[in-house]
């Protein structure tokens, strides 16, 4: 299985939350000052770093189908099915980036 080598959870964590502000949903931060992606506001569905953090190992992987894209979600946030359309679009885009070649070249700055 394919995977995006030398792209730290660190530098995952940044692509996600880019992709979900590029993608114009609410970006911001829970009591502990973690980042928090908002994906239905109405059911307050969202996603925190930790989340996102517990998805890497998973999500980091190329070609998983929008199947086991779900399956991952709800492994690490169970209950939230609003949130698995948002993510699956963020791992197609990361997967489909020239952002993650910026990271490999170790050129990111943000």
């Amino acid at each position: 299985m394919s995977r995006m080598p030398n792209v730290t959870k660190a530098e995952f964590r940044t692509l996600v939350f880019e992709f979900a502000r590029a993608k114009q949903l609410r970006v911001d931060e829970i009591k502990d000052g973690k980042a928090r992606i908002w994906f239905n506001e109405n059911s307050q569905k969202f996603l925190h770093a930790d989340h996102v953090d517990a998805l890497y190992d998973r999500l980091r992987h190329a070609h998983l189908s929008p199947r086991d894209i779900n399956i991952a979600i709800e492994n690490v946030a169970p209950g939230r099915p609003c949130t698995h359309r948002g993510m699956r679009e963020i791992y197609v885009q990361i997967h489909r980036s020239s952002l993650v070649e910026v990271f490999r070249a170790g050129r990111f700055a943000g």
